[in-house]
């Protein structure tokens, strides 16, 4: 397994690498596990997702190689509830899934929301049924703190979303 901590780096989003994550998403099934129901209105396109990182509230986060190819997405979303901020759309390039990259990734915008210094817990959803996340969250801290039951519809069916809780305060 690679060291992604050495082979790479966490930064702030830059727009030309929309084009890249809209690539990793490759049908209706995988837009809903990655944003939820961000896009469903809407519709996922280019222009939607940038429009949607002009919110104020949105923080997106890239992890990058030495040649700055994006390898990771992810938003931290400051929400009104003080003291909480969410986790949100986190996406690892589909060749790179399954090799430690997406935990790396977490844990540095974990440490990004610690240094905000205005959060005392860092949330996430997460599909029930999307084992490998939620294994991969509950390594970094994260505790299921509520379950939404038939919250997200995938084609015909329901499937139950997890709230993942992690605190930020040290001890």
């Amino acid at each position: 397994m690679k060291d992604w901590g050495e082979a790479s780096r966490t930064t702030p989003f830059h727009l030309k690498w929309i084009p890249d994550v809209y690539s990793w998403i490759q049908d209706s099934v995988e837009m809903i596990y990655w944003s939820g129901q961000t896009f469903l209105e809407q519709g996922f396109t280019l222009t939607n997702f940038k429009s949607h990182l002009n919110s104020k509230r949105i923080l997106p986060y890239a992890r990058v190689d030495k040649n700055e190819n994006i390898l990771c997405y992810a938003e931290i979303v400051r929400t009104p509830k003080l003291g909480v901020v969410n986790l949100c759309r986190v996406i690892v390039r589909p060749d790179l899934r399954g090799k430690g990259l997406g935990k790396t990734f977490c844990k540095s915008l974990i440490d990004q929301a610690i240094l905000m210094n205005r959060y005392r817990s860092i949330q996430l959803n997460v599909l029930e049924c999307n084992q490998q996340a939620i294994s991969c969250y509950n390594s970094l801290g994260f505790k299921i703190s509520k379950r939404l039951h038939h919250a997200r519809q995938i084609k015909n069916e329901t499937y139950n979303v997890v709230v993942m809780t992690k605190s930020l305060e040290i001890k």
